[in-house]
């Protein structure tokens, strides 16, 4: 009997160093009755883009060298061989996944759907037994509703401008010249294909340039809101340069209401449909759309010696950027498509989809009736369904019809989305599934229970523990490589862990990993007699999915049975918002503590995270007062700037604090909340950055009145602020914004800093923006990264540099914990860590509170499992992601330079280096010590 499981082959690709990508494959045998599967297989590959650029008009010598490339690697090529054979015997599908990671999103512009078979002499993907789909990069997961088939509902748009010929002499000449869509046989093939509802289809409205109907930007808009599962979208479109300071844009080519093209922005449906309702927005999108996949000439300008963001270049394109607003599967065109190849390929894909709901499987029996094309390889596929399904095949009744998909969410506000809780019951197909433990070393309770959890599991599955921490960078490398393998990553979040740096890198990676790889790892968080909330940015990834809970040593016994049970497949016990509610004790305490008797012993304060601003350890530096005696004037900008840990956030809620007590309304707006694709795109971001707002200050959210002008981002935004929000507050407002370095490398970071910048103007005027005062917080020096000084918010106002501590401040911090040091340590001290405020707060804390002594702290403060030990190799394991940071270390080390001003301010912001005249040395000498082993060649 025919077996009915597929085979999956996972292929993912990341930036490995400037000439090289990391290549990782995974073969699956989805049949439950296979037990265990081979390890993923990694290796390294090197695409000759220059060669591949020559053979653009060959595509079958392209894909044969691309496929060269891919499979260069001998381990990766024997994989991709013995899943070939594997189907092949078992005359089963294959299934190909390939996963490009964000920091290689130009090899998207690759024409991968020509991967040339060399076995069988012709196109890999050309049949219906190898199925193939991308996937991209993502940061959240969101709900998708799934419906029978029965109740899908499609939607059908043909533009076709009666103009379209005409083209405005406005437009680049980069453009075109387009010949008028056949809208009749457009229609006739999609009534073909999908029929209408009364006759028993699908096609729900259709909305076709005819003479009397204008395809207009607001009539499609309207449409997209009234909620369909399928949208077949046939027009014209390009990627254009329409301004000289934004690179190339999806443009579609829709009609003016007296016919006359309208390029429309793409990034407008995308927004339509990323704020709507995730139960109402489409399963599948299809554009017969010229470039809405990308290009297909991305790599032209690649040379290998830098990483392109994500959101330039090919993943620009209409098709991405809708997978990325919340689409579970778009169907779009690389580059230039013929319109007699939409007219062969969607009758059949559309005919062989409405037999089983299976995309991939459709896309590749159309692609077969267009293998003798010379665009054979412009339609591309982006699914994230889990099932490849696009209906729900059952109705369970009282059960649930969504899915969960790796999308982001785009609801005006920052709910982050539940990252790694689905898939779970696919690891249940591979018996020693690999399990990373992740926990804070050389405390209780976290030690001895991840020990004693790692002894239970070890013998059934492949678990790695960082028990022994080999010195160099090959460690880091380690880490990372056991992160991108696992199946299931626990981690065990006690008060201290919590605040360790090490364990959020880890937590951070293993989300990124579970965003590109479909939910592996799983992450399953412990909380270990754990009952705060969260700290923030642990908070954005572990709020939405599933907890266990660990109170005494009497509960390991079920809390194995409870993990063994979910890497088998089953959810972690704590899943409702009111069983975590249960579990969460919110700590309530008033903003100003009474003063601590001077008889009373003294209470000592972790060091990490924001302090209380009445904190007895909180030392006032001349910066304070000038920050405070600012805020109490109206109509002020204030910029702090310093490194990490220096006690930027802590001046920033003294300054909240001040203004609150001066009779100022506060909104508080903390750019790490922002997930990474709002940032990649101005539209969301402009509107989201003003709902922020809105909710931030409890007003009525009239985001959907202003964006319906026709005015800019810039301008909407503005006009919000100035006639909604400082009309409604009615009260001078403050604007506090931490970690606005988030959006130095977005598109847009000129056009946001240089509106502040003009908020900051328009108070010469003696308006109603005297009333608003800006507080900005950043780690990163923004004079390098901002055009025009001019349009600068950072160089006006007051301008705050947070320095170390002098030796004056030390020994004043070191009275307050009860004098531990003598003067002679206090110096040793200064010497050692310079005055960096967290490291020198926390050595105090670890002696007065007998956790080490003072001769130990300085024997081993550069040690791996020192006293600083969390801290260093949180900094080593995220330098490890960043050879070019890596490089630039050495140089400062051997050589005190930095001759690259990015690196150099990269290096600075994140605390590890620092000036002196001409020469570049790290910050202190405990970094000194620290990376210069660790770093050496």
């Amino acid at each position: 009997m025919k077996n009915a499981y597929h085979l999956e082959l996972e292929i993912g690709l990341y930036q490995h160093r400037k000439d090289t990508h990391d290549v990782v494959v995974r073969f699956t045998d989805l049949d439950p009755q296979v037990e265990g599967g081979p390890p993923p297989e990694h290796g390294l590959v090197r695409f000759d883009f220059e060669k591949l650029r020559e053979l653009t008009l060959n595509p079958i010598e392209y894909g044969k060298l691309l496929a060269q490339n891919l499979l260069a690697d001998p381990a990766i090529k024997q994989i991709f061989q013995e899943t070939r054979a594997v189907a092949e015997h078992t005359d089963r599908v294959l299934r190909i996944c390939l996963f490009i990671d964000s920091s290689a999103a130009h090899l998207h512009g690759l024409r991968w759907e020509t991967l040339w078979d060399d076995s069988n002499d012709t196109w890999l993907i050309a049949n219906q037994r190898i199925l193939f789909s991308r996937y991209l990069d993502n940061t959240g997961w969101s709900q998708y509703r799934l419906r029978p088939k029965a109740d899908l509902r499609a939607l059908v748009i043909i533009a076709s401008p009666a103009e379209l010929a005409e083209q405005p002499r406005s437009l680049e000449d980069k453009r075109r010249q387009l010949a008028p869509i056949d809208t009749t046989a457009e229609l006739q093939r999609a009534t073909d294909a999908l029929g209408l509802v009364e006759h028993g289809g699908l096609i729900a409205r259709q909305i076709v340039s005819d003479g009397k109907t204008r395809i207009t930007r607001k009539l499609v808009i309207k449409a997209l809101q009234e909620g369909y599962d399928i949208i077949y979208l046939v027009c014209h479109g390009a990627l254009l340069s329409l301004r000289k300071t934004l690179k190339d844009e999806p443009y579609l080519y829709f009609e003016h209401d007296n016919g006359s093209i309208h390029v429309v922005a793409g990034k407008d449906l995308v927004r339509q449909i990323a704020l709507s309702e995730p139960s109402r927005r489409p399963v599948l999108i299809v554009l017969a759309s010229c470039q809405s996949a990308g290009s297909g000439q991305d790599c032209d300008h690649y040379d290998g010696t830098e990483q392109q963001s994500d959101d330039n270049g090919e993943l620009s394109a209409l098709g991405p950027r809708l997978v990325k607003a919340g689409i579970p599967a778009v169907l779009a065109m690389q580059g230039n498509v013929l319109m007699s190849t939409v007219a062969a390929f969607m009758p059949e894909f559309f005919k062989e989809l409405l037999r089983d709901g299976q995309i991939d499987r459709a896309v590749a029996a159309a692609r077969s009736q267009i293998s003798q094309a010379p665009d054979y390889w412009t339609p591309t596929l982006f699914s994230r369904l889990r099932r490849g399904s696009i209906w729900l095949e059952q109705q369970v009744p009282g059960g649930k019809d969504f899915e969960q998909s790796p999308v982001n969410n785009y609801d005006g506000q920052t709910h982050p989305q539940a990252v790694a809780q689905t898939r779970v019951d696919d690891l249940a197909t591979s018996k020693r599934s690999r399990i990373f433990i992740s926990y804070k070393r050389d405390v209780e309770p976290d030690q001895s229970v991840a020990l004693e959890v790692y002894q239970a599991l070890r013998s059934e599955y492949n678990v790695f523990i960082d028990q022994v921490m080999p010195v160099g960078t090959r460690w880091a490398e380690r880490i990372d490589a056991e992160l991108r393998q696992a199946d299931v990553f626990i981690s065990f979040l006690s008060f201290h862990s919590v605040h360790s740096e090490m364990v959020a890198s880890e937590i951070i990676r293993a989300h990124h990993f579970a965003a590109l790889q479909g939910g592996r790892p799983a992450i399953l968080p412990i909380r270990l007699a754990y009952r705060e909330p969260f700290p923030n940015p642990l908070n954005v990834y572990l709020d939405p999915i599933n907890w266990a809970f660990w109170e005494n040593p009497t509960d390991t016994g079920s809390l194995i049975t409870e993990l063994k049970a979910a890497i088998s497949g089953q959810p972690l016990a704590i899943a409702s918002n009111e069983m975590k509610a249960q579990i969460v004790e919110l700590s309530l305490s008033p903003l100003i503590q009474p003063p601590t008797p001077s008889a009373q012993p003294i209470r000592l304060e972790q060091p990490e995270g924001t302090m209380d601003p009445q904190s007895v350890f909180y030392v006032v530096r001349p910066a304070d007062a000038i920050a405070l005696e600012a805020i109490t004037r109206q109509g002020e900008t204030i910029s702090i700037k310093a490194p990490r840990q220096m006690g930027k956030s802590s001046l920033l809620q003294r300054i909240i604090d001040a203004a609150w007590a001066s009779g100022k309304v506060v909104a508080f707006l903390d750019f790490q909340e922002f997930d990474k694709t709002v940032l990649s795109d101005p539209d969301i971001f402009f509107s989201q950055f003003c709902a922020w707002l809105t909710d931030a200050l409890e007003l009525e959210n009239r985001i959907d009145q202003y964006w319906t002008s026709p005015l800019g981002n810039i301008k909407r935004c503005t006009n919000y602020v100035e006639r909604h929000l400082l009309k409604q507050v009615g009260k001078p407002l403050v604007i506090a914004m931490d970690e606005v370095e988030r959006l130095f490398e977005t598109e847009f970071r000129d056009d946001f800093f240089g509106m502040l910048r003009s908020w900051h103007n328009k108070r010469k005027v003696g308006n109603v923006w005297k009333n608003l005062d800006l507080v900005l917080v950043t780690s990163t020096e923004p004079y390098q990264l901002i055009a025009s000084l001019n349009q600068s918010p950072f160089n006006v106002g007051e301008v705050i540099d947070l320095a170390d501590f002098s030796y004056e401040q030390v020994a004043e911090l070191n009275r307050r914990h009860d004098s531990p040091l003598n003067s002679s340590d206090e110096s040793r001290l200064m010497d050692l860590l310079s005055g960096h405020p967290y490291l020198t707060r926390r050595a105090l804390y670890l002696i007065a509170s007998n956790r080490i002594t003072c001769t130990d702290l300085f024997a081993h403060a550069a040690d791996d499992q020192g006293p600083f030990g969390d801290h260093l190799r949180h900094y080593l394991f995220r330098l490890n992601l960043r050879t070019d940071l890596i490089t630039a270390m050495r140089e400062i080390l051997r050589l005190h330079i930095c001759p690259d001003e990015q690196l150099f301010f990269r290096l600075r912001g994140a605390g590890l280096v620092r000036r002196e005249g001409s020469t570049v040395v790290p910050r202190c000498q405990l970094y000194a010590n620290y990376f210069k082993e660790r770093l050496d060649d």
